[in-house]
């Protein structure tokens, strides 16, 4: 007996994405999410900056700033890689059910 499309497991995880990317877009446009994505943004601007002034023979100091720089980065890029995957999902199911899925 097939199973229903929404019992079916990869069709709950393609949903599943679709959900937490709205959810943090909607993040993204909330005064926390600007506020958070703004603070990222001026430490990943300040630590560059440092980086640049920094002497490039202290090589502790150099990992430090680096650090500074990655985390914020990293931030970014985890928040767009789920607005991005929601997107792909929401596309992917629209194209199985405007064509079905081939089996």
């Amino acid at each position: 007996m097939a199973q229903s499309r929404f019992t079916d497991p990869d069709v709950q995880q393609r949903l599943a994405a679709v959900a937490l990317g709205l959810e943090v877009e909607e993040f993204l446009r909330s005064n926390i999410g600007r506020y958070l994505m703004g603070r990222a943004e001026m430490e990943e601007a300040d630590a560059v900056e440092e980086y640049k002034q920094a002497d490039p023979d202290d090589l502790k100091l150099m990992r430090a700033i680096q650090r500074r720089i990655d985390i914020p980065k990293r931030l970014k890029q985890w928040l767009e890689e789920a607005v991005q995957g929601g997107r792909n999902a929401e596309e992917q199911q629209r194209q199985i059910d405007d064509h079905g899925d081939g089996t």
